[in-house]
């Protein structure tokens, strides 16, 4: 990992806020970071996401559940996807490579999850791409924002967080986790 300065986060107010990219609910994405948690199993702690204010019309939350597990929770304020999987995470597992693809308008609509370039969740869910949610607030690092008090916050380290407006392969995935070098 050609690891830059990551972002250190506490756990109590720590966040970075970046611009905003309603884009990403109209088509396919692929976010992708490397994060290493640095307290599992307490409350959820938001990874990314952005929200409207008045709750309800619209928003994109990626998460760390208690339980160690990743959550994807989209909502356009009619239809709302929530999927997770488990046990991702413990306390102690250090640096982690974390993919999510998010593929619409497809006979297979659904997303994909990628731990350290393995897939480790494939989910066909409702195609959401149709509804334009209310997005009001920009995209925030490391805690939860819907312009009441900041929450969830995350603690521990992300680093190279990025954002593509399109669905990577496994390939691609496997590549990025690489260093940019293609596995055999």
């Amino acid at each position: 990992m050609g690891m830059s300065k990551p972002m250190v986060f506490d756990r109590v107010n720590d966040y970075v806020t970046v611009g905003s990219y309603e884009s990403v609910y109209n088509g396919n994405f692929t976010l992708a970071m490397w994060l290493n948690p640095t307290n599992v199993g307490t409350t959820y702690q938001q990874l990314f996401g952005a929200n409207d204010s008045a709750g309800g019309g619209g928003g994109i939350q990626f998460s760390i559940r208690p339980d160690g597990g990743v959550e994807l929770y989209f909502t356009s304020g009619t239809a709302t996807v929530d999927q997770s999987s488990s046990s991702v995470f413990s306390t102690g597992d250090g640096w982690s490579f974390l993919v999510m693809t998010y593929k619409p308008n497809t006979s297979n609509t659904g997303y994909n999850l990628y731990k350290d370039g393995s897939l480790i969740k494939d989910e066909t869910t409702p195609d959401w791409s149709s509804d334009t949610p209310d997005i009001d607030r920009a995209f925030t690092i490391g805690a939860y924002n819907d312009g009441s008090p900041i929450g969830a916050n995350f603690g521990g380290c992300i680093n190279e967080v990025s954002l593509w407006g399109t669905e990577f392969t496994l390939a691609q995935v496997q590549e990025l986790f690489n260093d940019g070098v293609p596995l055999d």
